[in-house]
């Protein structure tokens, strides 16, 4: 068996006799990384802290994979699908998945893609002949992980590369390589502020990653350099998206030291916008854990003996925006009943703010914005009530991280306090125990110099401990965003239609006053006032003037056309009676036929004779009727006048008088009667007429001939 001395030398042969450009199509290069790989692979699993010392495993990326890879790779702006790649791509994350589990199986570790060899059965105990140091283990595997996350990146599976690199962080979190291969990834998707949060926390870590700082710096560069402009809504406050967009360039302004001013104007813009946008949720709070990450890093990085002017202001703009993340979160809590406080999704935004403090306390002598002290002792005291209202306040820290603590693990900035003995979640209830470490960091605010809080013991009051503010003067930044020049909320007035009246019927009612001369009603009370409807009746019809017969009716008024016609008709009368009678029709008499003669036959019809007479005409036996019945009214019967109130009266004493006789002919002679005309014969005068007729020309009858 080789020694890992000789594998290495025969590694360096072969890669002095590749040539400079490989072609995996070509055979003979495709051999070369064949047998290179291998080699590469034989060195790791012999002596692992000797390859590690050698940077095989840099070696074996660079040369084997990645060359290759890029050559095969389709140029920029071209979208070709290339099955030699995809192939290639597919072998290289076999390889890796391949070496991860030979090393697990070789130091016999577990991780959350490999298991034990003892749990697989395989066999017991590590197999290298030197047992390899720890951090070299968690080094390769970490390495291992992160390039098949790469792979997984070439090939368009992000979810998947995603997987690969947080399972790094887990492996090593102290490292910061993994971090940075989020960066690019959250990159692609256009997820600025998370690209930043992950270049942050790539550098600042216990192994940071070199390459992330360039990556930073262009990246601050070219949002310093982004479009400021955006629309101030309600009151000049932002939305949740040009809000995001003033961090990302005052980050940029802040980490650069350039157009300081204008950063100074941002930031109190969104020390009035952060409130808002945090009461309504419209910030996350894993949003506002990543800017509040990257502030303090900005905090970090200005401070220091030699730092400039320019430095020293970045530093108090920094501080100013982590404030203004710690005083939106207390406002946002404070103003929630009793029952949802410990729920809050917000208390962890504001337990790592009291870390921060805790960690580095000569920020708090930098804190200009006074009055959020107040909301603290607030809500410090809610807390307290909130938690003992379910029973004892207190409860038994494990001291094992919370959520909050997980996403900034190995943190710079936090790292001297977050001394976890693991990484493992706390079990049980974490509302309560963060409750309790937020209370915690209240009882050490209140022992610092600067005199924030003050702490008093209340043995039978609730809660238990009492916090009160000592900081009440009116701070600077306060005055500043008071006079800064923001457009007046505009004042959504609902305007009122003012009731409506029917004027038709106002108008009607104010006439009916009028005539009536009915004075007005009083006015009552607006509470009393009601709305009656009168109706308003025809007016009576005029009396009837009564003659001297009870049984005659005047006839109503007629059209102007039938006035004139009647006139004419009256004319003719007395024309007729100052001549004798030339008018008069045929000379009749005015004595009543003999009633008890039966009436003549009639025939049918179509004979040329007139039509038959009614059958109630034709009743000549029957008694008249006596002058107290009114018969009743029918268009047939137009003897009698028609009046839409009074009835007509049935004349028994004289049924044809040579008036009436006389206006017929009238009448015949200037066409068909209507029934506003006057008027006309009935049939019963129509066959008197008949019977008069034959009896003054001496003859009979027509039935009887």
């Amino acid at each position: 068996m080789k020694t890992v001395e000789e594998l290495w030398r025969e590694a360096g042969d072969i890669r002095s006799t590749m040539p400079d450009i490989l072609d995996v199509t070509n055979d003979s290069h495709s051999s070369f990384l064949y047998i290179l790989r291998n080699l590469y692979k034989d060195i790791i699993l012999t002596n692992l802290d000797y390859a590690l010392d050698k940077k095989v495993e840099q070696d074996l990326w660079n040369v084997c994979f990645k060359v290759p890879i890029s050559e095969l790779q389709p140029k920029q702006g071209k979208k070709i699908s290339n099955p030699i790649l995809k192939l290639f791509l597919e072998g290289a994350a076999g390889f890796y998945m391949l070496l991860l589990q030979e090393i697990c199986a070789q130091c016999d570790t577990n991780s959350s893609l490999c298991k034990r060899n003892a749990q697989l059965g395989i066999f017991h105990g590590p197999s290298y002949t030197l047992q390899p140091k720890n951090e070299s283990i968690l080094y390769i595997c970490q390495h291992c992980l992160i390039h098949l996350g790469d792979l997984a990146r070439y090939r368009n599976l992000l979810g998947e590369a995603e997987g690969y690199y947080k399972q790094a962080i887990n492996v090593e979190p102290s490292s910061g390589h993994p971090y940075n291969q989020l960066a690019l990834l959250v990159s692609a998707r256009g997820d600025m502020l998370s690209t930043l949060f992950y270049y942050v926390r790539s550098l600042a870590l216990k192994h940071p990653f070199p390459p992330a700082r360039i990556n930073l710096d262009k990246l601050l560069k070219k949002l310093s350099l982004q479009m400021s402009t955006y629309q101030k809504t309600r009151g000049g406050r932002l939305s949740a998206e040009e809000f995001l967009v003033a961090f990302l360039k005052l980050q940029g302004q802040i980490g650069l030291c350039c157009d300081l001013d204008q950063a100074e104007q941002t930031v109190n813009l969104l020390t009035l916008t952060w409130p808002s946008l945090v009461a309504t949720e419209a910030l996350s709070p894993t949003q506002l854990i990543r800017m509040l990450t990257i502030t303090i890093y900005s905090v970090g990085r200005c401070t220091g003996a030699s730092a400039t002017d320019a430095q020293k202001r970045s530093l108090q703009l920094a501080i100013d925006v982590a404030s203004s993340v710690f005083n939106a979160c207390l406002t946002a809590c404070c103003s929630l009943p009793d029952e949802q406080l410990p729920n809050s999704r917000y208390l962890c935004v504001i337990k790592l703010v009291l870390d921060w403090f805790f960690a580095q306390p000569e920020v708090l002598t930098k804190i200009k914005r006074s009055h959020l002290w107040s909301s603290a002792a607030k809500l410090l005291n809610q807390l307290q009530i909130c938690f003992a209202s379910n029973g004892s306040f207190t409860v038994e820290d494990d001291g094992k991280p919370l959520p909050e603590d997980l996403d900034l693990l190995e943190f710079a900035p936090l790292r001297r306090i977050a001394k976890w003995p693991s990484t493992q979640m706390t079990q049980g209830d974490e509302n309560r125990v963060r409750a309790a470490r937020i209370v915690q960091r209240g009882k050490w605010l209140v022992e610092q110099q600067p005199g924030c809080l003050a702490l008093t013991h209340q043995s039978d009051g609730s809660p238990e401990w009492l916090f009160t503010s000592l900081r009440t003067d009116e701070s600077p930044v306060d005055k500043m965003i008071e006079n800064l020049s923001i457009e007046p909320v505009k004042e959504i007035k609902i305007l009122a239609r003012p009731p409506q009246r029917n004027v038709a019927l106002t108008a009607i009612l104010r006439q009916k006053v009028e005539d009536d001369s009915i004075p007005p009603p009083k006015q009552e009370d607006a509470s009393n006032k009601q709305v009656t409807f009168q109706h308003t009746l025809a007016p009576p019809l005029p009396p009837v003037k009564q003659s001297s017969s009870s049984t005659n009716y005047p006839r109503p008024s007629l059209p102007p056309r039938l006035e004139r016609l009647k006139a004419e008709q009256k004319e003719r009368e007395q024309i007729n009676n100052n001549f004798g009678g030339m008018y008069s029709s045929f000379g009749a008499t005015t004595d009543l036929p003999d009633l008890s003669i039966p009436p003549p036959t009639v025939p049918p019809p179509g004979l040329g004779f007139p039509p038959p007479p009614a059958a109630w005409a034709m009743a000549g036996n029957l008694p008249p009727p006596p002058s107290s019945i009114v018969p009743p009214y029918s268009l047939f019967n137009s003897t009698a006048p028609w009046h839409p109130v009074q009835l007509p009266s049935f004349p028994i004493n004289n049924l044809i008088n040579p008036n009436e006789q006389q206006q017929r002919t009238m009448q015949h002679q200037l066409g068909p009667a209507s029934l506003w005309s006057g008027p006309g014969p009935s049939p019963l005068e129509r066959l008197l007429e008949q019977q008069k007729a034959a009896a003054m020309r001496g003859g009979t009858s027509p039935t009887k001939k």
